[in-house]
């Protein structure tokens, strides 16, 4: 069991964007197909590709999270003191989780709103709650991601403190 949480930590988001990514490039396949060789065009594979894009686009920011792929400022903290390029890139940090958290919880309402609503997509005939639940499964796992990203940081940061040697040991060395 803890095997498979730790795949799924580490290739969870890399997974499922494959997944959809495959369903794309076969549904587009099959438009190309039935719309060049047989001249019969049908709706729904450019519904369902916009919105297997649309979860694998808002999925990959948690993967980027996870792979340390998030936008930053390097130039900035390169010219930087150490100190307060770290203290910047921690400032980041909660600012990006404080960010997830407020549209994951806004998420939240919108997805509340389309199932009241009871919307369906055109050609699917798919309640929008689903397209919309995008939103709230990718802000919720880019809030842990980043959640996660600051501990580690903050515990790497930690550890390095605590077997850092004393000014005792390095004139011993």
């Amino acid at each position: 069991m803890k095997k498979i949480i730790g795949w799924l930590d580490d290739h969870f988001e890399e997974a499922l964007m494959i997944c959809l990514l495959a369903v794309i490039s076969c549904v587009i396949m099959l438009q190309v197909i039935m719309r060049y060789f047989f001249n019969s065009a049908m709706a729904w594979p450019e519904e369902l590709s916009r919105y297997c894009f649309v979860w694998s686009g808002l999925l990959s920011a948690g993967y980027c999270i996870r792979n340390g792929n998030a936008i930053k400022l390097d130039i900035v903290t390169s010219i930087l003191p150490h100190k307060l390029a770290r203290a910047l890139e921690y400032l980041g940090k909660v600012l990006v989780l404080l960010t997830y958290g407020f549209f994951f919880y806004q998420s939240i309402a919108l997805v509340e709103q389309t199932i009241a609503a009871k919307s369906l997509s055109t050609a699917l005939r798919v309640p929008l709650q689903y397209v919309y639940a995008s939103c709230l499964v990718e802000f919720g796992i880019g809030t842990l991601r980043q959640l996660e990203d600051l501990i580690r940081n903050i515990h790497g940061d930690l550890s390095h403190k605590e077997a850092a040697p004393t000014g005792e040991e390095e004139k011993s060395l």
